[in-house]
């Protein structure tokens, strides 16, 4: 059961540094457009009135799939918590040792243990 618990803990650790990351990218990404928008606004017109229009297209289309990124990951995360969602069956314990001797038959000759002087003979 402790190996459950720590895959559990894996996999909710993993689901927020994920999700805080791609927070932190789309704030980022949300501030660059709305400053180069607002700057682009108050720029004459120009070369540096339309580099900023494009970095602000840029990062609102970097926004965008990020958002789509995000709402996959959270939708991904929910969909397997409900199909989890039923009562696991514990699995039958299986002795590996018992099954494999029963599985595993000696010759009659190999029954007996070798003295080792008879091995070195036979090399």
């Amino acid at each position: 059961m402790e190996i459950d618990d720590v895959k559990r803990a894996a996999r909710i650790v993993n689901l927020v540094v994920t999700v805080v990351l791609l927070l932190i990218l789309a704030a980022g990404l949300g501030v660059i457009a709305i400053l180069s928008a607002q700057v682009a606004a108050h720029v004459g017109s120009g070369a540096d009135r339309h580099l900023l229009g494009w970095l602000s297209a840029v990062a609102m289309t970097l926004l965008s799939l990020v958002l789509v990124l995000l709402f996959w990951v959270i939708v991904r995360h929910v969909r397997a918590r409900l199909s989890a969602g039923g009562e696991k069956k514990a699995t039958p314990y299986i002795d590996a040792w018992a099954e494999s001797g029963k599985r595993f038959k000696l010759d009659k000759e190999e029954d007996e243990p070798q003295n080792p002087e008879d091995i070195e003979n036979e090399n």
